[in-house]
């Protein structure tokens, strides 16, 4: 990606305790993310000599802002808010190839033939009506953005937080609208005081990229007081 969009009113809700140094290291790490759409290398000094930190406080600034606002996994340091913005990304990029495929913009002759036939001039009908498509266009509905906001509430309320970025992806991939999320959280609500998700320490907890994949917010679920008899199984 050699764009992405940068939303100062949360960039600095959340940021405003950083020094200017912190700040710095930050919009490195996010223009490093986004060009290569892959996660920091766990590998420290290489990502000193890429970002050009060569101070130590350079490469404190570095390690307090990796530690404060990326997920550490064993492929590297993962950012939920840029994993869901180069997933969007992605999907408008297919939608365009797809469509490109399929032949993309009219050919002018065909919007005269298909479109033109009420006897005006084309090219003023053309130039008056024509917007053009920039990089703020709205996506189409298929390529919908995704509220990362959203996704970061359910990760919030999840009990078993393990494998976010699989999460993230299962998230992006449902797409869910207002309605589909109040019952992804009103599901999750009733799974949190269900008997599986209580007895044993949470030991039957699923991962919640399981969860959200399955679809288990719609499961019919037994309450923690339920008695034996009435037990349905593990999940």
């Amino acid at each position: 990606m050699n764009f992405y969009k940068h939303h100062i009113g949360d960039y600095r809700r959340d940021t405003t305790h950083l020094t200017m140094l912190e700040h710095g290291a930050y919009r490195q790490l996010l223009d490093t993310y986004y060009l290569h759409e892959q996660p920091i290398p766990l590998e420290t000094d290489s990502v000193f000599r890429r970002l050009s930190a060569r101070t130590e406080d350079e490469q404190k600034a570095v390690l307090t802002v990796l530690a404060e606002f990326f997920d550490r996994t064993e492929t590297g340091w993962v950012h939920g808010r840029c994993d869901a913005e180069i997933e969007e990304y992605k999907a408008r990029a297919d939608l365009a190839r797809t469509n490109g495929k399929l032949g993309g913009r009219p050919k002018k002759t065909e919007s005269v033939i298909s479109g033109n036939q009420d006897g005006t001039d084309d090219k003023t009908e053309s130039k008056a009506n024509h917007k053009p498509r920039t990089i703020n266009h709205k996506p189409s509905s298929s390529a919908a953005p995704v509220d990362v906001d959203r996704f970061a509430e359910f990760w919030s309320a999840y009990p078993r937080k393990v494998a976010k970025p699989e999460a993230l992806k299962a998230w992006i991939k449902i797409k869910p609208d207002d309605e589909t999320v109040a019952s992804i959280m009103a599901g999750l609500a009733a799974a949190k005081q269900s008997r599986d998700w209580t007895k044993d320490e949470g030991q039957f907890i699923p991962h919640p990229s399981t969860w959200l994949n399955q679809r288990r917010w719609e499961d019919q679920l037994e309450t923690a007081g339920a008695s034996d008899d009435h037990f349905g199984g593990l999940l």
